[in-house]
């Protein structure tokens, strides 16, 4: 007596013709799986993490540059700049942006890539959390940039 498909083969079939379903979908030019409502507001995430990537890697390079002119023979080491700052100073202020950035703009990337696939309201929240209190890129980090317009501004 030959027995039918059991309960579980059936639906292992159905799945796997769904999943078909799903994959040439996604395969057509323009088409994404995810629903059309989400995919702006996670584009707009990513865009925004990938920002926060770019002020950081664009930080590293003036870090960069300011560490090769502290290596150059002569006085600039020793000379302030602007207003009280010496070099040295305006190296230290920019290790701790690019510090700060570079983990604000992995926090940001996280969230940016895993936010749509919250499936419970605790995730979303610690999400939501995450990226509308930034940890690294905070107040202090606000204080820093009103240290150095300060120091720079030709007001005297």
């Amino acid at each position: 007596m030959a027995a039918g498909p059991s309960a579980g083969h059936l639906y292992l079939l159905y799945y796997r013709s769904q999943e078909d379903q799903v994959l040439e979908k996604s395969q057509d030019e323009g088409s994404s799986l995810y629903p059309d409502d989400l995919l702006l507001p996670c584009n707009k995430l990513a865009i925004i993490a990938s920002i926060f990537g770019d002020i950081a890697n664009n930080t590293k390079e003036i870090l960069r540059q300011l560490r090769g002119i502290l290596k150059l023979p002569g006085s600039a080491v020793d000379t302030i700049f602007y207003r009280s700052w010496k070099l040295q100073q305006f190296v230290v202020f920019a290790k701790e942006l690019s510090e700060r950035y570079e983990k604000e703009a992995l926090v940001k990337m996280e969230v940016a890539g895993n936010i749509a696939h919250s499936t419970e309201r605790s995730q979303l929240i610690g999400h939501t959390t995450l990226w509308e209190f930034p940890e690294h890129v905070d107040s202090y980090v606000h204080l820093g940039f009103l240290l150095l317009a300060e120091e720079v501004s030709l007001r005297q």
